[in-house]
């Protein structure tokens, strides 16, 4: 049997045992842990030197999400800030409002007579903003206060319109809809006028995020306003659910053209900072293997570089270890400039405007670009037809009630899609002409009259005649 003196020193053996371990432990515990915070300074230090998870990530970049919506103020940078995006923006509102309207009726006093009404109210400075604070924010609407007698929340009575008031144009952003739907696209009956933007991320095709929005409202709404009386503009429509998920508003042309512009800039970013940095400067290190896998060192190696290229921006001078070996290398830009010009194709594909409308130059590809340009003023006779023709013809209502101006029954609502054609193409059709004349003539057909009409400086010498047409054969 063990004595007592035996057992005491076997307890504390234990003892310094069991304490030793629980060192052992803690130490342990703590190195996981510094390994752990190396490892994550590693995976930051990587991400940043490839651009892995973040926006230069090329998965990152190419994936397609899902519809999200944007909040105002990135609207609003977006539209003044992206030259590019600002520059489409602009080119499409302006090619919509270049020519004027005009009201095709026997009656030839009853359009100086509408525009002299439409002129003195600012209608056109009123349809220019709200058809472009459609494009930027996705929805726009011209507040109409006329006076019928009524309140906002009743429909508009337009039999009982007495006066114009005042009319405003309000984007998107201060109104929030009433949860209210008349049909089952989803259009709120009511608007409420709210005193600041609402945006939230929240999903109206969710129940408790529509509780959470109608909180919102009521807690900012000045005033609720029947749809009737307001004239709407949107920039690109949207199916009913997302139009929903977009707290009942249609989406800024920007999503439309973003992706493209974005694609642009950094091409044309990636080209500037290729030829700043040409020639490269390639520095031979020796054992650079082991320093990099090492962190001290490779946070010592780091900043040598730092300070090196901070010597080199500054005094022009570059300074190296006597067994490092130094040269300049200039690579090649063969097949940048294809490159740059497929990126500016879709740029022109994604925002329907041609390559010599956006950039000013020449058309691209193997025709003159008269493809091109016959599809944007399909794209802009659309948008006459559809968004701004309806306002015209409302307004004609209204001043028909107001100003007793009556409506002819022959009208048409018209826009002058004119345009200067090119000195190439005024010769090509002249030679077409020419062509289709002479043939026809050759036929029996006289053509003098059509040629003359067409081309009234062209005209035939007084001496000539037919019969020294034929002398000379």
């Amino acid at each position: 049997m063990f004595s007592s003196k035996a057992r005491k020193e076997a307890d504390l053996y234990k003892f310094e045992f069991h304490k030793l371990k629980q060192e052992y432990n803690k130490t342990n515990s703590l190195l996981e842990h510094y390994k752990g915070q190396v490892s994550r300074r590693d995976s930051v230090y990587y991400n940043l030197r490839t651009g892995s998870g973040t926006i230069q990530d090329s998965n990152e970049s190419t994936t397609l999400k899902p519809f999200t919506q944007y909040s105002f103020q990135t609207l609003e940078n977006l539209a003044a800030c992206d030259p590019i995006i600002s520059k489409i923006l602009q080119t499409i509102v302006q090619s919509v409002f270049k020519n004027e309207f005009n009201i095709v009726t026997k009656d030839e006093s009853y359009f100086k007579k509408f525009r002299k009404i439409w002129d003195d109210a600012g209608l056109d400075e009123l349809m220019y903003d709200g058809y472009d604070s459609g494009n930027v924010f996705g929805h726009a609407f011209l507040l109409l206060d006329l006076d019928d007698g009524l309140s906002y929340t009743d429909p508009l009575d337009m039999k009982r319109v007495k006066s114009i008031r005042d009319i405003k144009m309000i984007n998107r952003y201060f109104f929030a809809p009433d949860p209210t739907e008349r049909n089952f696209k989803f259009d709120p009956v009511y608007y409420y006028l709210i005193q600041q933007p609402i945006y939230s991320g929240l999903d109206l095709n969710k129940e408790a995020d529509l509780k959470m929005f109608s909180e919102q409202v009521q807690t900012l709404a000045r005033e609720k306003i029947h749809y009737t009386r307001m004239l709407p503009f949107w920039g690109k429509k949207l199916k009913p659910y997302l139009f929903r998920t977009n707290l009942h508003f249609h989406d800024t042309y920007i999503r439309k053209i973003e992706q493209a512009a974005k694609n642009y800039h950094i091409a044309m970013d990636n080209l500037s900072t290729v030829m700043s940095k040409i020639p490269y400067a390639i520095a031979k290190i020796s054992d650079l293997s082991n320093v990099l896998s090492d962190p001290e060192q490779r946070s010592n190696f780091s900043a040598s570089m730092a300070v090196r290229e901070q010597v080199r921006s500054t005094n022009n001078i570059s300074v190296m270890d006597t067994k490092e070996e130094y040269e300049l290398y200039s690579p090649t830009l063969a097949g940048y400039a294809e490159a740059l010009d497929k990126i500016e194709r879709r740029l022109c594909f994604s925002c329907d405007i041609p390559h010599d409308v956006l950039f000013g130059e020449g058309s691209t590809g193997s025709t003159s670009g008269r493809t091109e340009k016959t599809n944007f003023e399909r794209f802009i006779q659309s948008e006459q037809r559809i968004k701004v023709a309806p306002k015209v013809k409302f307004f004609m209502q209204l001043f028909q009630q107001v100003y007793n101006l009556k409506i002819p029954d022959d009208y048409e609502i018209v826009f002058d899609h004119s345009e200067t054609p090119t000195q190439i193409e005024e010769s090509q059709t002249l030679l077409n002409n020419a062509n289709a004349a002479a043939s026809l003539a050759d036929q029996g057909f006289d053509c003098g009259d059509y040629i003359t009409s067409r081309y009234p400086q062209i005209i035939r010498d007084k001496d000539f005649s037919d019969m020294e047409l034929l002398k000379d054969e």
